[in-house]
């Protein structure tokens, strides 16, 4: 059986702050996502206006796993 978490109230606490620094213009760009979308849709989700927070969630998890990735150092070859 399934379960639910509070991602709504991770997302407006303890994740705000990672979300609102993570997913940005240079970020999304970084990544060749169009800030045109992911910019309003994060907007819209801290200024109440929309109950988006899955998708929000989505976005922040990819913006943390790039940066995860990035800090990846190749292996040396012997």
């Amino acid at each position: 059986k399934g379960f639910s978490f509070p991602l709504n109230q991770w997302l407006n606490t303890t994740w705000k702050e990672r979300a609102m620094d993570m997913i940005r213009k240079d970020s999304l760009h970084r990544m060749q996502l169009n800030d045109r979308k992911y910019l309003p849709m994060l907007q819209q989700y801290y200024s109440g206006t929309k109950r988006n927070c899955l998708p929000v969630w989505y976005v922040l998890n990819l913006m943390m796993w790039n940066r995860k990735l990035n800090q990846i150092k190749p292996l040396q070859q012997a």
